[in-house]
């Protein structure tokens, strides 16, 4: 994502708002919310080195 595009919020609450009423209804404010946890869930995955479970 670029930041210094200003663009880029209105671009994504477009994507967000599936049903294209202008609003984030709790469903969609729900597919951010996931999107967000899988994002850093993936970014703490390839900063800590893995380890071998036992």
């Amino acid at each position: 994502m670029n930041q210094k595009d200003p663009g880029v919020l209105d671009r994504m609450m477009k994507k967000l708002d599936t049903n294209s009423d202008g609003q984030l209804d709790f469903s969609e404010f729900l597919n951010l919310i996931g999107g967000l946890a899988m994002a850093c869930h993936d970014s703490f995955l390839k900063a800590v080195p893995s380890q071998k479970r036992t």
